[in-house]
């Protein structure tokens, strides 16, 4: 037991463990929280493992069904034909003009080019 003066001026005992019997409580302990953790882990994964194992027999049972007991296979699916939102190139619309047309000007010191684009709109 050991005798230790607070900030207050109170005074506290406390127990002192020789430190190689605490660094193996502290090592036991850390231990035991890695092995919970890992099972966690293992039984989130287990979980998700039997989760997913349901969810397919499900949809297997639901298919069979749907087919009155025939095997169902899917295949892959080749369509060549567009979308729809593809960019048509014999597309004979013109575009849109823009409203603001803009003009280069360059705004360097002479010697170094520094072009910036205004409104042509703007009178100078």
């Amino acid at each position: 037991m050991h005798t230790h003066q607070c900030l207050d001026g109170s005074t506290m005992m406390s127990l002192m463990i020789e430190s190689p019997a605490w660094d193996r409580i502290t090592a036991y302990a850390a231990e035991n929280r890695i092995k919970m953790a890992l099972e966690a882990i293992n039984v989130q994964e287990d979980m998700a493992v039997e989760a997913n194992g349901d969810l397919r027999d499900e949809l297997a049972l639901e298919a069979s069904e749907v087919n009155d007991g025939k095997k169902q296979r899917l295949d892959c699916i080749y369509d060549d034909e567009p979308l729809g939102f593809e960019k048509d190139p014999h597309n004979s619309i013109q575009r849109m003009q823009a409203q603001d047309p803009l003009q280069e000007v360059d705004i360097g010191d002479g010697s170094v080019k520094r072009p910036t684009y205004i409104s042509a709109n703007i009178d100078p």
